[in-house]
């Protein structure tokens, strides 16, 4: 059973949880604090009053904290390095990070907790995030637990999505332990968890791995295999980022080909290839719309420009709104002249005694 927020509170005071913010509301921002435990006897505290305004119910919310590490093998432009490093960046610099459509980031939370062995806590999304399309993996606090607290997400959308500092990102749910916790559970937590004993004063002061890590991802693969998967991913996820994979190969292929002149031809014949194979997904994708018709007389046909050519023999599906009584005569592609057209005609049962407005609404299937 979760406890309530009045319960934690009164662990708190007790000294069974410990709980410490990095940073604290300042005005529209925020500052580093160096008295940033939570004493509910001082409610002036900036650390208490954040603690108070975060925690309700039966939760405690998890805020963006000041660094991040990405899990995506790209370099984003606008991102502050922390400790020169390709992959984790400084969001109290900024103020903020914006996640990239797709991107996966693990953030350091502001806040820093200590649990004796009789609780323990579980870290759960929110459904603010999830309605806005971020995917949270959950985790688990253990009994003893002293150190910061990481929260892992994926921006699932085609949209750039920006976190601020001191946002509220996810949620720590406490509760009791039923029975007794072995004696040598901290000896066994601080031989198993990487991020046990971490606190804000070693990893903002004393130069330490912010992320540290007990499983290692691989080497990362060969350029030509990387393309390979750019355009999987790029065949699974649409054609939005074809530009930018096109773009890519090329880069990758001038790398390589500073190997060898042969291996370069070899590469830039698979570029070409990609290149017709994006042409040919983009001409089999449909296109669809809808255009304005006026009736002032029995009859009216539209011609539509289309933004690519288009094959004669496509399957065009044409309807009209707006005016119940109208019917579509006939929808057809006309690619004389260069320019492809899409010429829809409809008619009325009678003469209008006004002029009638209406909309056609198309689609064609290549």
């Amino acid at each position: 059973m979760f406890l309530s927020a009045r319960k934690v509170r009164g662990l708190i005071e007790q000294g069974n949880i410990k709980l410490e913010y990095a940073y604290v509301p300042d005005g529209d921002g925020f500052t580093r604090t160096g008295a940033g435990v939570v004493n509910l006897s001082d409610e002036a505290l900036p650390a208490t009053g954040l603690f108070l305004a975060n925690s309700s119910g039966t939760r405690l919310q998890l805020t963006v904290g000041p660094m991040a590490r990405s899990h995506n093998d790209f370099a984003y432009a606008g991102r502050a390095p922390v400790q020169r490093s390709k992959d984790i960046f400084d969001i109290a610099a900024a103020g903020a990070i914006t996640v990239e459509p797709r991107e996966t980031v693990t953030i350091l939370a502001n806040e820093y907790v200590e649990f004796d062995n009789a609780y323990a806590a579980l870290v759960t999304p929110r459904v603010t995030m999830t309605d806005a399309g971020f995917l949270l993996t959950s985790a688990y606090v253990d009994p003893g637990y002293k150190g910061l607290l990481r929260v892992t997400l994926n921006n699932a959308t085609n949209f750039r999505q920006t976190l601020k500092m001191l946002e509220p990102i996810a949620q720590l749910l406490v509760y009791k332990v039923s029975g007794q916790v072995d004696s040598d559970n901290e000896q066994r937590l601080l031989a198993r968890s990487v991020f046990y004993g971490t606190s804000w004063a070693r990893v903002l002061g004393d130069d330490v791995d912010p992320f540290p890590r007990r499983k290692t991802p691989l080497a990362k693969q060969p350029v030509p295999a990387r393309a390979v998967n750019a355009w999987r991913s790029l065949r699974a996820h649409g054609l939005s980022a074809a530009k930018s994979v096109v773009a890519f190969g090329y880069v990758a292929l001038i790398v390589t080909g500073l190997i060898g002149y042969g291996r370069f031809e070899q590469q830039l014949e698979g570029v070409d290839r990609l290149e017709q194979q994006l042409v040919d997904a983009r001409s089999r994708t449909p296109l669809s719309g809808r255009e304005p018709v006026t009736f002032d007389q029995p009859t009216a046909s539209v011609s539509i420009r289309l933004e690519r050519d288009i094959p004669s023999d496509a399957v065009v599906v044409a309807t009209i709104a707006g005016v119940p009584s109208a019917t579509v005569i006939k929808s057809e592609v006309d690619t004389r002249g260069g320019n492809a057209r899409l010429i829809v005609d409809v008619s009325l049962p009678q003469d209008p005694t006004v002029p009638l407005q209406g909309e056609i609404l198309w689609i064609i299937l290549p």
